[in-house]
């Protein structure tokens, strides 16, 4: 009898995945610029970034090699238990705080100047 639905992806795959996202984008690094050094697609690069694909031994030791990272770094923080609601929450909320600060800082000048004005006119509506 076939298999019907979709494949489940495995929780070391997008623990794995989202390591190499949070290095590649404090490198600064595009996925094209990624994909080009490891001889694959950007498309790849998001799916192995999402967990959709699982990242080879050799593959992994490509990118590891790209991004001046050692290949025991996509572990970092992989527990024998699954991730809490709470460290995946996190997780997120740290790959949204890299985006954001990249966004940022391709703004122009001038932008830049009136982002920090309205940030900081948050902060103090916010802090009493």
């Amino acid at each position: 009898m076939a298999k019907t639905g979709k494949k489940k992806t495995n929780p070391i795959d997008i623990h794995v995945g989202a390591r190499m996202r949070l290095m590649r984008l404090e490198r600064s690094i595009s996925q094209c610029a990624l994909g080009a050094a490891i001889g694959v697609s950007f498309q790849q690069v998001q799916k192995y970034e999402k967990g959709a694909n699982r990242i080879g031994a050799s593959t992994l030791w490509a990118i590891a090699q790209a991004l001046k990272a050692p290949v025991g770094s996509f572990y970092d923080g992989l527990d024998a238990r699954p991730p809490s609601k709470m460290e995946t929450a996190l997780n997120a909320a740290a790959q949204a705080d890299v985006k954001f600060v990249r966004d940022y800082l391709a703004l122009p000048p001038a932008v830049k100047s009136r982002a920090r004005a309205l940030v900081r006119a948050l902060c103090e509506a916010y802090s009493e």
